[in-house]
């Protein structure tokens, strides 16, 4: 067994790490991805090198795993055990490296491995709660000459609005914009595909590329199931994924469907909230009234402990909708309505 795994065959992420698993699955869903070997915890012997140093079952198998990825240059990069996965990222930890000519891929994958003893990663993991998932495997790829790269998310982690597919697009390679060194052309695209923000002077991508790379990180979040935080390169005209995973920061409840006819009315306060009366209009004045005729009884002198727990329990201000208001005044005594039900 040399530990040189072909990108049909890196199924288990406990073997080939998170971020190799997840290019075997993206390329088995029929995604544009570069091809690429894993290196495994089997390719590297121990000793003095701590697990870092080629074996030579490994070194012999390499060339010929090389040659069915064209003839370079390289990307190699990390597939650590729970990288890329929905808990933790691991994004900049580890090392990656890149134009790596077929005759230093070993010096390179050795790199990789290293970064794995860092005490960042170390640090990194202890902060989240990860378990200490030893070495990376290391992800040997064809290098994509791109024109220009960079990152999407299918949902928008700042806002955690899941109708709006964000991104950061660089010329050339997107290492700099990966690793916070460059700001990126920053782009929004809604689900109908329509540019919801974009640059007053794009130099980097067109409306079309910007639109084909949204469509891009929802189709990887349909694959996945979950919304997805992704690379990407366009290599002239052709559209690359080159990683993705799950987004891991909170976002927004996915919507649920409702064709409930909702009628917001304001005939019971007209006189403070008059015209149409919008969600915003119907959200404060129910905020409002409910604090005002709290604090109206408190005045009345009923603010006792309890009668403050009780007031917690009572309905709060209904300003308008169908069926009924259900606007009530809390006493000592009772509760006084308000404002007749719509009939």
């Amino acid at each position: 067994m040399t530990g040189v795994l072909t990108a049909d065959n890196a199924l288990d992420p406990d073997s080939v790490g998170g971020k190799a698993a997840a290019l075997c699955r993206m390329t088995a869903a029929g995604f544009d991805v570069p091809s690429f070997v894993v290196l495994t915890d089997a390719a590297f012997g121990g000793g003095g090198n701590g697990g870092t140093a080629l074996r030579s079952a490994a070194r012999r198998a390499l060339p010929a795993a090389l040659a069915g990825l064209g003839p370079g240059p390289y990307a190699v990069r990390s597939s650590a055990r729970g990288e890329d996965g929905a808990e933790a990222s691991h994004a900049g930890q580890f090392e990656t490296v890149l134009n790596v000519p077929a005759a230093e891929v070993e010096q390179a994958a050795r790199r990789v491995r290293l970064s794995g003893l860092a005490a960042h990663v170390a640090e990194y993991r202890a902060q989240r709660g990860v378990r200490d998932a030893g070495l990376p495997a290391v992800v040997v790829q064809a290098m994509v000459p791109a024109r220009a790269a960079g990152v999407a998310f299918s949902a928008d982690p700042a806002s955690g609005r899941r109708d709006i597919a964000v991104i950061a697009a660089v010329k050339g390679l997107g290492d700099a914009l990966v690793a916070g060194e460059v700001d990126g052309e920053s782009w929004a695209v809604a689900q109908d595909g329509q540019i919801h923000a974009a640059p007053e002077t794009p130099e980097v991508l067109t409306d079309a590329e910007a639109e084909a790379v949204a469509s891009l990180a929802r189709r990887a979040e349909a694959a996945f199931g979950a919304p997805q935080d992704i690379e990407w390169a366009y290599d002239g005209s052709r559209l690359r994924l080159l990683q993705a995973r799950p987004i891991t920061t909170g976002l927004r409840p996915a919507p649920r469907p409702d064709g409930t006819l909702v009628v917001l009315d304001n005939s019971n306060i007209v006189e403070s909230y008059p015209g149409l009366v919008s969600p915003l209009t119907y959200s404060f004045a129910a905020y409002c009234y409910d604090r005002v005729y709290r604090a109206f009884v408190a005045l009345l002198g009923w603010a006792t402990t309890a009668s403050r727990k009780t007031a917690r329990s009572l309905p709060t201000f209904s300003p308008g909708w169908t069926g009924g208001s259900t606007t009530t005044l809390a006493t000592g005594t009772g509760r006084w309505p308000c404002c007749r039900p719509f009939r």
